[in-house]
């Protein structure tokens, strides 16, 4: 068989199996661009294998593997130009691959003609071959950005827009509900398709966030897979939260890593525009009810039972109301990859001596009471309980009821909590009165012995420890701020998506950016002897220099996201998605002991309480299982110099 022309290149690769593993196809020509590309599509052991074969300078190679059903097809693709090789993999469907094979001899075809070193086409100008962001299947297409885009895990695009929004979008009402005119919508998808590289901030909000839903709509494929789509409806009727908020983990695991990705970044879009409902009047109701239809589909509708289809739209947006609620709950994957799994050093001896029952739903902060030497524990459902730091008894229960409880901390005689949707100041005393109420959602708060800190989307509020009263304002403008950490320094760290802020914790100005300091998301700040730690969703813990800004170590430290850390003196323990919680030396970085599986679900908090008058050293350990355990340690009391960190909490 012998290919003699372009129209010929164009075979069926559904009709490759004709010609035998040994047979060799004659190629036509295309001259002297010093381009060369190879195709090659993985399939079964048994798959054949035919070679296309160029004469001298050729510009195009393809090795093709055949599999024996070829309902889909891989193929890698190699662009070497010059001394730069570009590579990256797509899988689609044969009638896609044949298509892209196409557009790449086009392409090197339009670079032949007296073609020269400085002809050869840049990283940026060869987006080989041209695969358009909306209509490509998400996986294939992630494959593809890969080449010019190896550290992101979204489309470029698409990472572009959610910023605006959180920059723009969030005050902005009717939210994903006003539409604008197609023709706008349908000119941009098409500069898109061409090129991502896109300027949005002079387009209206409105329109991005059409472009988002647009994108979503028109994906070949789901987000949520329609295989799952019986299973996601039935998460409703599952008995309980929990087991529902596990069986949605169980299905996003499931899905293809660009699809939790997308997913999980538009959720958590959804959630922080719910929580400035007040202005944008988009709840997660209205959010759900806009994207359910889209995000999952039932792949085999009975179109004849109008009653039917109704009935499940409404199920589709119960649950897509849950995953807004918990959508930091459904991404903690667990890898088998830097597990450690070597025995306990007997030598430490810590060990579970409590375990507090009593929250129905995840715990995800806590802090003690100085005056009283009280634990506070918030969770999801909006409930406060506090237990005797010494005994573990269960001492009294605030339902605070204004949304998830995301932050607490204790100075100057009162609890600060910050929750989804206010902030809120209790007297620690025995009453505890509430003193005083701030609407808007707090993502993480910090103390300097002057003020206190919230952090709310993408802007920092300081509140008076003296009058409880709101001094100032400033706003990043980079994306949500999660995790904050005032320093001995007097300086304030920040975490903002995998990015980390330093700012002066005076007059609250940034001074300094580690960019991509975490390749996902930051989740957690200490200061331990001098040194800063931080852990993200990349399972690493990083070490950094606070004068130089240098990362100093990073540790494999989790097969999972790490969620929490806390310094005990010399040690450091990291707690994690599956669980786990690892113990560390934290001079030489060497792990001491491995946990696993201390709890059923996330490790969420780790409190380090030090009793002067025992001299012992407990850790109160949160987790989204709703459970508290209470931990022995042999600690002893520490030097004065490791009282004064602010990660250790003394009593």
């Amino acid at each position: 068989m012998a290919l003699n022309n372009s129209t010929q290149f164009n075979i069926q690769l559904s009709k490759l199996s004709e010609v035998k593993s040994s047979g060799e196809l004659s190629s036509r020509r295309i001259s002297s661009a010093r381009s060369a590309a190879l195709l090659r599509e993985s399939g079964s052991s048994n798959s054949l294998l035919q070679t296309v074969q160029l004469p001298a300078e050729p510009i195009s190679n393809f090795l093709i593997q055949k599999n024996e059903d070829f309902t889909t097809a891989k193929m890698s693709v190699k662009i070497f130009a010059g001394e730069r090789i570009y590579e990256y993999q797509i899988e689609h469907t044969p009638t896609q691959l044949r298509a892209i094979a196409d557009r790449t001899l086009k392409l090197l075809k339009k670079y032949d003609k007296n073609s020269n070193d400085k002809n050869i086409p840049d990283k940026k100008k060869i987006n080989c071959p041209s695969l358009p962001a909306f209509g490509s299947h998400l996986v294939t297409f992630m494959d593809y950005q890969r080449l010019k885009y190896p550290s992101l895990d979204i489309p470029f695009f698409l990472n572009n827009a959610i910023h605006i929004l959180y920059r723009k979008g969030l005050g902005v009402e009717g939210l994903f509900r006003t539409d604008c005119t197609k023709t706008k919508l349908r000119k941009v998808i098409e500069t898109i398709n061409i090129d991502q590289e896109i300027e949005f901030e002079s387009y209206e909000v409105n329109l991005i966030a059409d472009l988002i839903k647009e994108y979503v709509q028109t994906l070949p494929e789901t987000l949520v897979l329609s295989n799952f789509y019986h299973t996601f409806i039935a998460v409703d009727e599952l008995p309980n939260r929990k087991v529902k908020i596990e069986t949605l983990r169980k299905i996003v695991s499931l899905l293809p890593l660009a699809h939790q990705s997308v997913l999980q970044k538009l959720l958590a879009l959804f959630f922080q525009i719910s929580l400035n409902s007040s202005l944008n009047l988009m709840t997660k109701e209205n959010l759900a009810i806009v994207f359910a239809p889209i995000i999952v589909k039932n792949p085999f509708p009975d179109l004849t039972n109008v009653k039917l289809l109704v009935r499940e739209v409404q199920i589709i947006t119960k649950v897509l109301i849950l995953c807004i609620e918990e959508f930091e709950h459904l991404f903690i994957r667990s890898t088998t990859e830097n597990l450690n799994t070597s025995q306990p050093n007997l030598n430490q001896p810590f060990e579970i001596i409590k375990s507090l029952n009593g929250h129905e739903a995840a715990i995800q902060t806590a802090t003690l009471d100085f005056a009283n030497d009280f634990v506070w524990t918030g969770d999801d459902l909006g409930k406060i309980r506090i237990w005797d730091a010494d005994s573990g008894i269960f001492m009294h229960e605030i339902a605070v009821n204004k949304g998830l409880i995301k932050a607490l901390i204790s100075t100057n005689g009162c609890i600060w909590v910050g929750t989804s949707n206010s902030l809120l100041i209790f007297e620690d005393k025995d009453e505890y009165k509430l003193l005083k109420e701030f609407s808007g959602s707090i993502l993480a708060l910090a103390a300097t012995d002057e003020a206190v800190i919230a952090s709310w989307d993408t802007r920092l509020t300081i509140y008076s420890i003296n009058k409880l009263e709101e001094v100032e304002k400033c706003n990043l403008g980079s994306g949500p701020i999660r995790v904050s950490l005032v320093t001995s320094t007097d300086k304030l760290w920040l975490g903002v998506e995998n990015h980390i802020f330093i700012c002066n914790a005076k007059n609250f100005t940034r001074e300094h950016t580690i960019l991509n300091a975490h390749e996902i998301r930051v989740c957690c700040l200490i200061e331990a002897n001098n040194f800063i730690w931080s852990c993200g969703f990349d399972n690493a813990v990083k070490i950094w220099n606070q004068e130089t800004l240098n990362c100093l170590q990073t540790i494999s430290a989790h097969g999972s996201p790490v969620l929490t850390l806390a310094a005990f003196g010399t040690h450091i323990w990291t707690g994690s998605g599956d669980g786990s919680i690892k113990i560390w030396d934290a001079s030489t970085c060497e792990m001491l002991q491995d946990f696993h599986r201390c709890h059923e679900d996330a490790i969420t908090f780790i409190l380090a309480i030090w009793n002067t008058k025992k001299i012992i050293c407990r850790a109160w350990v949160a987790s989204f299982d709703s459970v508290v355990s209470v931990w022995s340690t042999n600690y002893k009391l520490l030097p004065t110099k490791f009282l004064k960190t602010n990660n250790l909490t003394i009593i």
